[in-house]
């Protein structure tokens, strides 16, 4: 029974690992097809609707896996008998930074960015914190010499 439980959990983790690789592969290449427009908007010329669109893309990617993450890890976490105040309350501001970069996105992904300056700082504001916020996060949730995920990848 208890090797059963150790394939299972295996699994589990396994799937829970790919997820975040997945999702941090999305948010990279969505941060950096953000900066580059942010950076080099004025001389990308021709090229800079392909970027739009590129970012939109990834963007709308990491919206999957993270929805995918967020599976695995809020069912993983929410089971936890103790769970460290500052990781529980750096999650909910990540994810509170995170629907606030989606959504933003989304509306200018609708409606279109045009002369949107509140918008747009919002949703640069909104994803940078989601960044740093998470990153954070998971300093906190990190435990020294305790096996995080047993078979993950």
């Amino acid at each position: 029974m208890d090797q059963q439980a150790d394939t299972v959990a295996s699994r589990y983790g396994v799937r829970m690992s790919r997820s975040l690789k997945w999702f941090a592969y999305t948010a990279a290449a969505a941060t950096s097809t953000g900066t580059l427009l942010f950076c080099y908007g004025n001389t990308l010329g021709d090229f800079k609707p392909i970027m739009i669109e590129a970012h939109e893309l990834t963007g709308d990617a990491v919206v999957v896996t993270l929805g995918v993450y967020l599976w695995y890890h809020v069912g993983r976490t929410w089971r936890l008998r103790r769970v460290r105040p500052v990781s529980w309350w750096t999650g909910l501001a990540g994810g509170l930074c995170w629907v606030v970069s989606i959504v933003t996105g989304v509306i200018a992904q609708i409606f279109g960015m045009g002369d949107a300056v509140l918008l747009w700082w919002a949703h640069a504001l909104a994803s940078l914190m989601a960044i740093v916020v998470v990153c954070f996060h998971a300093a906190c949730g990190f435990r020294a010499g305790v096996v995080q995920m047993r078979g993950a990848v």
